[in-house]
Order: C-alpha cells, then sequence, then structure tokens
C-alpha cells in the first residue's frame, strides 16, 4: 500500500513540474526535473530537451536536447515528436533531414497538435530537401490546423487553390470555407454546432450565428433551421433569441421559394398575411410558385365557409365563385366538387353536360374517384355518348385504384365486358387489371415496364409477383434493395431475403449474389458466413456443371474469398487459379483479374510462401499499369497502387529484405497508403535516405 501511495505521490508531483520563465530558473527545478527524467517520466524528459535546447538555466546543448526528446518521444509525447521533427527539419542535434522531420511531424499530428499540421503544411508549401513541393498536403495540413484553432495559417491557405485541391471533407475545409462567408459551409458549421457531432462541441449559440449568416447570404436550408429557431425561440447561456412568428414565417417563405419542402410544410395551415404583409417580395414570390395547389386550397377554403357560413356571411353566389377559382387553379377536390354540383343542380341549374366536363378534368389529374364517375357517364350516356371502349377504359384505371371500394366497383363493371373487344391484350391498363385480378405473369410484366420507366410503382408489383413465387420478381427485388434503386432505402437485410427466395427455387444469378455478399461478410449480425457462403458457391457450381455458358467464373473468385477468410489458404489459390486462368480479356473486366491476382497473392503470403506471393504482387502490378486508362481500373488507380505496393513491403519485409520493404513502403506512402509504424520505424533506422 505505501508503494502504492509513493506511486501516486510521484505521478501528482511530475503532473505539477512546468517549466519557469526564461531567466529565472534555479538548479533546485533542474534538479528536481532531471530526477524525474532518470524516473522516465515523459513529460519531465521532454522539459529537460527544452532546458538544453532553449538554454534555460544552462547553456544550449541540442544533442542533449535531441537525446531527452528521443527519449520522451518514446512514450508518443506529442510535444517531443513535434521537438524531434524541429531539430530534423533545423539540423540542429542531428544530421538535417526533412523526411525524418515530416514523419515526426506526422506522428505528433495523430494528437491533434495543431502546429505540427502546421509545420507540415509549411514543408509541403514550399518543398524543402528531399520532401517535393505539394499543393495538396499543404492545403490539407494548413486546414487540419485551422479546425484545432490555428488561425496562422490562414494567410497562406489565401494563397493556396484551396477550391481546386482541398480534400473538403475535412473538417478544416468547412471551418475556412465558413470564415471567407460561404453559405452551404456556414450552414454545415451551424448543424455541427446543433448536433455536437463530427467532432465538433454542441453549441446552439454557435449553431445560431452560422445559421443566421447563412440565412443572410440566402441559402435556403439555413433560412428553415432559422424559421425552427425563431418558432420557439432560443435560450442559452450565450445566446438570448426571443420566439418570433413573424420571422419565423418569413424564413420559412424564403426557404420554401428556395424548394425546401419541409419549410413548405411548416407553412400549411397558416393565414400568412397575418405574419408577413402581402406586399413582400418574399411572399409574393411564394404565392406565385404555389399558386397551382396552395391558392386552389385557398379558394376552396372560402368556398366552404361562404357556402355554410362560418366565419362570413353565407353566400351561395360567392361560394360558387370560390369553388370555380379553385377548380380553375387545378385544384382537384374543387373539380369534384363542381361535378356534383352540376350533376344534382345544388346551389346551380342541374347540367350534366358541365358535370361530365369536370369530372373529365379531375379523372385526367388523376382522381380515381372521378374515373369511376367518368366510366359510369361513358356507360350510361350522361352528359355525353355512350361510348363503350372510353368506358371500358375508365373501369380499367378505375380498378387500379388503390381505395377497395373503387376498385372493386370498377372491376364488378369490367366483368360485364368482353374486354379484349375494346383494349389491346398487351394495353397497360388492360394487363394491369389482370394483374389485380392475380395473374402471377401479369404483375411481372407490369412490374417490369415501372422499372424501365424508373417508377416506384414496379417495387409494388414485383412484391405482388414474388409473394406468388415468381423468380425473376424475387431476384430483382434483391437487387432494388441491395442497390436502393427506385428511392428505395438501401437494406441488405431485404435484399439477401428475397435472394434467398429465389435461390430456394435454384436461381443460380440469385445463388451467386448471395454467396459474393456472404464473401464479403456484408450481412449484418450473421456469425456463419463462411459456411453459407461456401454452401451456396458450391451448389452454384452443380447447377451450373452442365452448362457452362450458364457460369459466371468470377464464382472462383468469391470461392476464393472464403476460403481464406477460413484460413484454407490451399484451397483459396486453386480457387483463385481457377478464376485467372478463365479470364477472358474479352470479358474487359480487367479490374476483377487484378483484384483476384492480388488475393491469391495474400493467400501465399498468409500460407508462407513468399516467393510465388511476391510473384504474384508483381504481375499484379504490371497488370494495374498497363490497365490504368481503362475506365473501372482509372477511378480505383491510386489508391490500388498504394495497397500493392504495402503488400509488395510486407512480403519482402518477412523474406527479410529490409531494403526492397523500405522501397516498397516509401511507394505504398507515395500512392497516400501509410505503413504501420513498426514498418516504418525499421525503416526509419535502417540508414535509408529516401525513406
Amino acid at each position: 500500500m505505501m508503494l502504492k501511495y509513493l506511486f501516486s505521490l510521484f505521478l501528482v508531483v511530475c503532473s505539477l513540474i512546468t517549466i519557469p520563465v526564461l531567466g529565472q530558473y534555479s538548479s533546485s527545478d533542474l534538479k528536481q526535473i532531471k530526477a524525474l527524467a532518470k524516473a522516465g517520466n515523459a513529460h519531465a524528459l521532454y522539459q529537460l530537451g527544452q532546458v538544453y535546447e532553449k538554454g534555460y538555466g544552462t547553456s544550449i546543448n541540442y544533442k542533449k536536447a535531441f537525446k531527452y526528446y528521443e527519449q520522451s518521444a518514446k512514450s508518443k509525447y506529442d510535444s517531443a515528436l513535434l521537438a524531434l521533427g524541429n531539430l530534423y527539419e533545423t539540423g540542429n542535434g542531428t544530421p538535417q533531414s526533412y523526411s525524418f522531420a515530416v514523419n515526426y511531424y506526422m506522428a505528433a499530428a495523430e494528437f491533434k497538435n495543431s502546429v505540427a499540421y502546421s509545420k507540415l503544411g509549411n514543408i509541403y508549401y514550399t518543398g524543402a530537401g528531399e520532401v517535393p513541393k505539394d499543393s495538396k498536403k499543404a492545403i490539407d495540413n494548413y486546414l487540419k490546423a485551422f479546425a484545432l484553432g490555428d488561425k496562422s495559417v490562414l494567410s497562406k491557405l489565401d494563397k493556396l487553390p484551396v477550391e481546386n485541391d482541398a480534400n473538403k471533407s475535412l473538417l478544416g475545409y468547412i471551418f475556412y470555407s465558413a470564415e471567407k462567408g460561404n453559405a452551404e459551409s456556414l450552414y454545415k458549421l451551424g448543424k455541427m454546432y446543433e448536433t455536437g457531432k463530427n467532432g465538433v462541441s454542441k453549441d446552439e449559440a454557435k449553431a445560431f450565428r452560422n445559421y443566421f449568416e447563412a440565412a443572410n447570404k440566402e441559402y435556403p436550408p439555413a433560412q428553415y433551421e432559422l424559421g425552427k429557431i425563431y418558432t420557439s425561440g432560443l435560450r442559452t447561456t450565450n445566446a438570448d433569441v426571443p420566439r418570433n412568428m413573424r420571422l419565423a414565417v418569413l424564413n420559412f417563405i424564403r426557404a420554401a421559394n428556395g424548394g425546401v419542402e419541409a419549410a413548405r410544410k411548416e407553412l400549411e395551415g397558416l393565414t400568412l398575411d397575418i405574419y408577413v404583409d402581402k406586399n413582400n417580395p418574399d411572399y409574393i414570390e411564394y404565392i406565385s410558385k404555389n399558386g397551382g395547389e396552395n391558392m386552389g386550397a385557398r379558394y376552396f377554403s372560402l368556398y366552404k365557409n361562404h357556402l355554410t357560413g362560418k366565419g362570413v356571411a353565407k353566400d351561395a353566389n360567392k361560394a360558387l365563385e370560390y369553388c370555380q377559382r379553385a377548380a380553375l387553379e387545378g385544384y382537384v377536390p374543387a373539380m369534384l366538387e363542381l361535378g356534383g354540383l352540376y350533376s344534382k343542380g345544388t346551389i346551380v341549374s342541374m347540367n350534366q353536360e358541365n358535370a361530365f366536363q369536370w369530372y373529365q378534368e379531375a379523372a385526367n389529374n388523376k382522381s380515381d374517384s372521378a374515373m369511376i364517375v367518368l366510366a359510369n357517364m361513358y356507360s350510361n350516356g350522361r352528359g355525353t355518348k355512350i361510348d363503350t371502349e372510353k368506358a371500358v377504359r375508365w373501369y380499367l384505371k378505375a380498378a387500379g385504384s388503390t381505395k377497395s371500394s373503387i376498385a372493386g366497383q370498377a372491376m364488378f363493371q369490367l366483368s360485364k365486358y368482353d374486354i379484349t373487344r375494346y383494349i389491346n391484350p398487351d394495353d397497360l391498363d388492360y394487363v394491369s387489371y389482370l394483374a389485380n385480378k392475380g395473374d402471377t405473369e401479369s404483375q411481372l410484366r407490369v412490374a417490369n415496364y415501372y422499372y424501365s420507366q424508373g417508377s416506384e410503382k414496379a417495387v409494388h408489383w414485383f412484391k405482388k409477383a414474388a409473394d406468388n413465387g415468381i423468380v425473376d420478381a424475387q431476384r430483382n427485388l434483391g437487387y432494388i434493395y441491395l442497390k436502393g434503386q427506385l428511392n428505395v432505402i438501401p437494406d441488405v437485410r431485404q435484399s439477401v431475403q428475397y435472394f434467398y427466395q429465389a435461390a430456394l427455387q435454384n436461381d443460380v444469378e440469385s445463388m451467386k449474389e448471395l454467396a459474393i455478399l456472404f464473401s464479403q461478410n456484408q450481412i449484418p449480425d450473421e456469425p456463419d458466413f463462411y459456411s453459407k457462403g461456401y454452401e451456396l458457391a458450391q451448389k452454384y457450381l452443380q447447377l451450373t456443371a452442365n452448362d457452362p455458358t450458364k457460369r459466371d467464373t468470377f464464382i472462383y473468385k468469391v470461392i476464393g474469398d472464403l476460403s481464406t477468410t477460413n484460413k484454407d489458404y490451399s484451397n483459396a489459390i486453386a480457387y483463385y487459379t481457377a478464376f485467372i486462368k478463365s479470364y477472358k480479356p474479352e470479358s474487359n473486366t480487367p479490374l476483377k483479374l487484378i483484384k483476384a491476382i492480388n488475393s491469391r497473392a495474400v493467400a501465399y503470403y498468409l500460407l508462407g510462401d513468399l516467393t510465388s506471393a511476391s510473384t504474384d504482387i508483381s504481375i499484379c502490378l504490371l497488370e494495374l499499369d498497363q490497365n490504368r486508362q481503362h475506365a473501372d481500373v482509372r477511378q480505383e488507380y491510386v489508391k490500388l497502387k498504394g495497397m500493392y505496393h504495402y503488400q509488395e513491403g510486407r512480403i519482402a519485409y518477412s523474406a527479410n529484405n529490409t531494403t526492397a520493404a523500405c522501397e516498397a513502403f516509401l511507394k505504398a506512402r507515395q500512392y497516400g497508403t501509410e505503413p504501420e509504424a513498426k514498418y516504418l520505424q525499421n525503416c526509419l533506422t535502417s540508414q535509408s535516405s529516401r525513406f
């Protein structure tokens, strides 16, 4: 217990040690620091380095400073890593090496050290020694420093092509762009402060200020957020924003004018001119843009009020006028109302021709209620001439209604007709009618039609057909949910469910897709992905054994990946080899070949056959370079180049060929792939001046 107490006391004392102000350094201070440093305290070792670098209470000795910084850096002390980088950069206490400086600055930067990022930016900004000038790296490092609060880098960022070369996903870019007044970045920053996400502390006051600035720059999403804040008000220690519905409505109007649908919904049901002057340009623009639906609804509401006397004097003539104005604005409920008024002779003289015209207008605007009425009118000649073909046509359209009462009426009426006498059997309305009656072939035909049109209706019909066991529908739903097509939210679980339904009916395409998903371990919470994927792949091989034209040889690569996952490297190599041998250049898929060769190299490496692994990775790199202009390869070239050189380095390292390994790791870094720390350390101490 006593030892534990003394050790705790020692840690407390260590945490209290600080460097005295220059010129006020005592021998007792130095003695205390040296004692703690001798005990291995990283902070004290760093302080001792400072003593000798700055000459605090002693003469300057860079070599000693280097020695103590190096000892402190072994504990990953970021200030020591930064100091070592500085000594390598200046050549004080050690031979000058800008590459070594970069490595230490990078190590310090991993601890969110803004000075390290700034120094990295400086080296890449001008280029130094063996480190070439690199505008993109300079910008990214300056942005990271700026995100950590270093505003000194702004003057240098202003001289660089930030908009062209910056990694715009960096938090620093958003901060910088917001600093320059970019409305979108101000809005994004506001969101971060509001939610406390992406490395930004939650601060509602800062969120409000950023939204306010972005809104003043006419950025619609920010205007919407500002409207929400004004709706309820905001009280924090740093801001007091009172509730203000006038400002809330005005900002919602501006956001809605800019296309923010959520803002338009906020305005629904509000009497806007209570809050906003009717002559306000934003209000006028909003009314103009939303004149169809919104003005129609407004006029229709006035029709009801004048018809019933709610809040106004009861006036049938005014009511009719507003109903007509609403219908002329394209408001479908008003069209249906007018059709009913003229049909029954309510507040107007009965006029079946006028009723027919308004029902026809509503039906053409996709009102299923109007469709059934219009079909009846064509059938019995009310308000128009009898036209059986048009009656059947409108009954067919009404039969597709989601309202069971309307669809039921239409289906009943259609049972009275020989439909194909009037309608082409391939007509979409007729095929949809058959599909509604449960004909699976028609369900699939309708689904495929809507799929070709990019319509979400395809999902509904594919599901109908899939529930009836149609393999093509099940497979298509698998792809739709896997890829997130037709506005469907991507859902791997749903995708797998439909692929499995098809696979149970021996659909080889679905089996292959499932095997690929299992080989990539893309199915959430699936612990048995290896055996399930392997079983499906083998079943696929079995079903395609007698018809090679149906077999996609990519399945060999899939089985190879599954075998690698299961550490069956010999089997993996055999299947990778089968895929590589079966590859046909005319398939024009070089990326698949390249990745298969790399996968085989990995399997050889894991099996311990370093010679074969080295050969394969060399072939892989050669194929990658030869196909670098191919559309598929070009997109991934840089990333794969770095990865494969890294793999090349690991193989050489395992073969105890340090020189070749470091050369490969250097190439990997040039392509953006950073080797592990253990490899870097080895290469740093191997006297490689190029690393």
